[in-house]
């Protein structure tokens, strides 16, 4: 069980490897406006291969997630890495802020017009 493990935890590893390989070529070789949708998705994947692995090997050692970084810890021995899921989330929000922050305004406006509706109702 534990070698079956540590093979398919190797094998993703590999697969992100090659992954984040491809996106510096995609964002060193290309322009334009595909290279953010090519890059969200392939730091998407990245993101979910990361996450399962760190749940496979949350049955072989103890895992600890804290803000940007994770803690595995066996026999009384622990390593500190950062959280690269974390920082994929994070490194997404920048790419997409004016997307996000265009709805947020959207949402916000909404808001205020409700709450002036609900006002003139109460009046």
């Amino acid at each position: 069980m534990y070698n079956e493990v540590i093979g398919t935890i190797y094998f993703l590893q590999n697969i992100i490897a090659v992954l984040i390989i491809v996106l510096l070529i995609v964002t060193g070789l290309t322009t334009g406006k595909y290279v953010r949708i090519v890059s969200t998705s392939i730091l998407l994947v990245i993101l979910v291969l990361h996450y399962y692995i760190i749940s496979m090997v949350s049955g072989i050692e103890n895992i600890t997630i804290y803000p940007f970084v994770i803690v595995e810890g066996k026999n009384g021995y622990y390593t500190v890495t950062i959280d690269f899921g974390q920082v994929i989330v994070v490194s997404l929000a920048w790419f997409w802020r004016r997307e996000i922050y265009e709805k947020i305004s959207v949402v916000k406006n909404k808001i205020k017009v409700m709450i002036e509706i609900l006002r003139g109702l109460i009046s």
